[in-house]
Parts: structure tokens; sequence; C-alpha cells
């Protein structure tokens, strides 16, 4: 039997900006997971006025996944108590999903006092913004609403790679918003962390940090700017969650999961679920572009730990998120170069090589280049670069 991990009550600091949360997981059994670290958050905001039971959302939030997984419980202060209660749907639907049978989710949270919240002058809508293709595309659909647009540093890429978040506002900071900054990422040992869910065939750290934490890192500041909606964009279309011929349907169980994940009267949906990938650069991106001119368009950020020019791009232009993103811009009339790709015609010999030599995951490669495949116009005007020769290789490949 394990010893509870006790969360301590937030500690806001830094002018009323940021929170800290001491975290007691003193058990020897976890040691090799956790560093010595205290959870932190820092906004873009004044935070200070908001209530405990909100403030204790993003530590809670933090490591609910590894209690799941492990079976332990929980100890909190104030939690909110449209939160906890999302907390038990979440964990059900996690507990159900067949993917993820090898881990325990068996473990509560227990708080010394349950809130139930209601806030007012919670009049804005806020959306989840990183700049990549998914939340571009919602940005595209609803400029016109200004909706506050929310960053969250620290989960994907680390805190530490200060030349990546240099770029990152130097792209984006014309736009309308708001940062929130997460030592996440530096609570865990990362390796072990991923162990967790070695046996199950989707990784469960993924699905579950793009959904309960993400979101909950963010509760603090939709109280503080009056955000009462929170968008988070739809990586996959909800057709196919649960089709087993998809390679991910069966275990996207965050499709669900985001549903659950409210605080106070505040609510969250995931937005563009009834598209594509390629189908948001076909009917959001390209009118928005063809109107407004291109956004710069964050794919990957390997570049921020692995090249020399990692003060100039946003994108690695080789991994097999960038190389299908430049297919899917190219195969919709858009050029790669004008929208934060580097792009030239030996680029489109290596992705060539790369998907004859199945060199990435086959599901998902096949997946999405027969996608861009079936979107081939009949005659193909534009060339970018040795884009035209590519795509009409494409339209004669045949996929195992």
């Amino acid at each position: 039997m394990y010893k509870p991990i006790v969360i301590a009550d937030a500690v806001v600091d830094e002018g009323g900006r940021m929170i800290t949360n001491e975290i007691d997981h003193s058990d020897l059994a976890f040691q090799r997971f956790f560093r010595p670290v205290n959870f932190y958050a820092r906004y873009s905001s004044d935070i200070s006025q908001v209530p405990l039971s909100i403030l204790n959302i993003p530590a809670l939030s933090t490591i609910i996944h590894f209690a799941w997984a492990i079976g332990v419980d929980v100890k909190i202060g104030e939690i909110d108590k449209t939160y906890l209660d999302g907390l038990e749907k979440a964990k059900v639907l996690f507990r159900e999903n067949l993917n993820y049978s090898t881990l325990s989710f068996n473990s509560k949270v227990t708080a010394e006092k349950v809130v139930p919240n209601t806030f007012t002058g919670l009049g804005h809508e806020g959306l989840m913004f990183n700049g990549g293709l998914d939340s571009s595309s919602s940005y595209a659909k609803r400029w016109r609403e200004n909706p506050k647009l929310i960053t969250v540093w620290g989960l994907d890429i680390l805190l530490d790679w200060a030349d990546f978040w240099k770029m990152v506002l130097k792209t984006y900071g014309w736009m309308n918003q708001y940062t929130v900054e997460s030592n996440t990422e530096e609570i865990y040992y990362k390796n072990d962390l991923w162990s967790l869910g070695s046996k199950v065939k989707e990784g469960y750290r993924g699905g579950y940090q793009f959904s309960i934490n993400t979101l909950g890192v963010c509760a603090p500041l939709t109280v503080a700017e009056g955000i009462g909606k929170l968008m988070l964009s739809s990586t996959y279309p909800s057709r196919e969650y649960g089709d087993p011929d998809v390679p991910w349907g069966e275990n996207r169980v965050n499709f669900l999961v985001d549903k659950c994940m409210r605080w106070a009267n505040v609510e969250t949906e995931d937005v563009e679920c009834e598209y594509s990938t390629n189908e948001k650069v076909k009917h959001l991106l390209k009118p928005f572009f063809d109107s407004h001119g291109p956004l710069t368009i964050r794919s990957c950020g390997n570049l921020a730990r692995l090249s020399k020019v990692k003060d100039k791009w946003l994108n690695c232009n080789i991994c097999d998120k960038c190389q299908r993103v430049i297919g899917m811009l190219t195969v919709n009339g858009i050029d790669p170069n004008t929208c934060g790709f580097h792009v030239a015609p030996e680029t489109y010999e290596k992705i060539k090589t790369d998907i004859i030599n199945e060199t990435w995951n086959t599901e998902y490669l096949k997946y999405h280049w027969e996608e861009i495949k079936r979107s081939l116009p009949s005659v193909i005007t534009e060339d970018f670069n040795g884009s035209k020769d590519f795509l009409e290789w494409l339209r004669g490949y045949k996929f195992a």
C-alpha cells in the first residue's frame, strides 16, 4: 500500500503572477519517477484574486495521471467541486478503455474542502493556441470574434529552451495572446514516467497531457481574465473515435475526457471536430490565407534542441509531422515557405524516400498520405520549389 501523495495549497508569488505547490511524494517507491522540485505555474495575468480552490487545479492536473496509473491516493486542501467531479468521470473513461487495462486507476482524491464555485463576468471566449496547424485553423475560423489566445509553455517544449520561446514571442507577439509557463515536465524523470504506459497501444502520457493537463494549468487564467468558455482544437475528427480501421481511433480517449474537464461555471469544448487536419487546411486555412495572408505554422519545435539554426526556425522540416504538414499545404495550393517552413527541392526528395522506406510509423504514414493523395487536383498548377513533381509522384505511388 502506497503512502498518499499530498499536494500543499498553492502559494501566490511574483506580484500575483505565479503559483507554487509543494508536493509530498515521499514513498520510496516513487523516487525514480519524481525530481526533487515543487510544481509551479507562471501566468501573464494577475491571478492573485483567484480562489484557492481554482489555484490548486494546475498542480492536481499535473499529478493525477501518475496517481491513476500507479493506484495511489492524492490528498489536497481546497479544490473546485466541478473539477473534482470531472476528474472522477475522466478516470472512469480511461479505466474502461481496453488499451489502458495494464494501468491501475484504483485511486481517489481526498480534499479538505470541496468548493462549488460560480463566477460572474465570464463573458469572453478563450482558445488554446500553440501556433500549430490545428489551433491556427481554429483561429482562422474565429478571428472576427477575437478570442483570447492561451499558449502553454513547458508541456511539449521545455521552458529552458530559451531560443525557441524567443522565436515564439517574436512570431506570435502581435496576437491577442496570454501565456502559462508550467514546469510539469520538470516534475518527473521523463523516461521512467513514459514507461508507465509502455504496455499500451498508444502513449498514455500523451493522451492525458493534451487534455487534462493542458486544460488544468489554464484554470486560474480563465477566471482572472473572465473566460467562460475555453476551446481546445481537435487533433483528429470525432467521426474516427472508436474506429478500428483508424490507427488512433480506438484509444484516443481524450475525445471524451475533454468534455469532463471543467471548473466552476467555465465550460471547455473541443472545436473543429468535424474536420481532419487536411480538411482544416482546405476549408479554414486556405480561405484565410487568401484574404489575410499566411500565418506561421509551428509544426514541431524539434529545432529548439537539435539544430544550429534554432534561433531562426520554428520547424525542423524533416520529421514526419513537418513532412505531412508540408504535404497538406502544397496539395491545397499553399507555399510552405510562406508559413514557417524552409522547403527546397531536396526536401521533397527526402519526403519521397521516407515514404518509400516507411521511415516513420507505418499506420500513421499511410493514413495521412493517402488522404493527401485523395486531395490531389486533376491538374496541379502551382509549383513550390519542386512540389509539383513530388505531388505527381505521389499520385502514382501505391501504399502497401
